[in-house]
């Protein structure tokens, strides 16, 4: 179904209308929850959906948007995931996420201030994940 819907979105408005960017963000989030329900060749079919959205968002709205921070969050969570579970390659992964976690969180500074409790949930979150992944690998050295 939204392989389909993707296809009439792109012929009809283009790749980067937001209409279409919101279709692929669903077709990402379906396929990523379908590689983690067993599916695993699933999880990479995601990976080009994420990055095509935060491309586009960024091209559409500009890198200091919220909508361009939710697809940066999007991929970030995503690699989080595929750095977690897979085998080889995942400190790449982990690295981006890490990137793309503190990209998010410098633009949530830039639109509501350091003090906003959006911005607060997006500093826990990445003081989540360098405690759970970054930290980690610094004690292990």
């Amino acid at each position: 179904f939204y392989y389909k819907a993707l296809e009439g979105m792109q012929a009809s408005l283009g790749t980067e209308h937001l209409d279409t960017l919101s279709i692929t963000a669903a077709l990402a989030r379906l396929l990523q929850q379908r590689g983690e329900s067993g599916e695993p060749e699933k999880l990479l079919e995601a990976e080009p959906f994420y990055r095509l959205v935060m491309q586009g968002c960024e091209r559409q709205l500009g890198r200091a948007h919220i909508q361009t921070a939710c697809a940066i969050f999007d991929l970030a969570e995503f690699q989080e995931v595929r750095g977690r579970d897979a085998g080889d390659g995942f400190e790449v992964a982990l690295e981006e996420a890490n990137e793309l976690y503190a990209r998010e969180l410098q633009i949530y500074e830039e639109l509501y201030g350091a003090d906003h409790e959006q911005t607060v949930e997006c500093r826990r979150n990445l003081a989540r994940f360098r405690k759970a992944y970054i930290d980690l690998d610094s004690e292990e050295e």
